[in-house]
């Protein structure tokens, strides 16, 4: 086999593994979607199917029931304001450890790059559990 072919088939196969890992991700989203249109009796049925007569009414009993409207305006809320704080917060950090010559800049910069290698969640739990504590 010569190195064209070889890196030919590298790709396709690359390519293939990429859509079979894609799909499998993007399943579980579909199934939800699928099965917010159908009634709860066809559900219960059968998991994976079509539905055989579209509930639209489902949404507005979620949003409703779910008070859906409350927590969307508060996750917009909190998220414009964290966005708004972490841009403010990292640019001027980032100047100053720009525009100084101190001993400790290096120091920070490795603070930061740690704080960026420390997956999220990592913190989030242990900080929930702290704080169900404390209340």
């Amino acid at each position: 086999m010569t190195m064209q072919k070889r890196k030919k088939m590298t790709l396709y196969m690359n390519v293939f593994f990429a859509a079979l890992i894609s799909l499998i991700q993007i399943m579980p989203i579909v199934v939800v979607v699928v099965n917010s249109f159908r009634g709860n009796d066809e559900i219960s049925k059968l998991m994976l199917g079509f539905p055989t007569k579209f509930h639209f009414e489902n949404y507005a009993v979620a949003w409703t029931r779910g008070g859906y409207a409350y927590a969307y305006a508060s996750s917009l809320i909190i998220g414009f304001g964290t966005a708004f704080s972490v841009v403010l917060l990292v640019g001027l950090a980032v100047y100053g450890l720009y525009k100084t010559d101190c001993f400790f800049k290096e120091f920070f910069k490795s603070y930061f790059v740690a704080g960026l290698a420390i997956p999220t969640f990592a913190v989030i739990v242990p900080l929930f559990f702290s704080f169900i504590k404390l209340s």
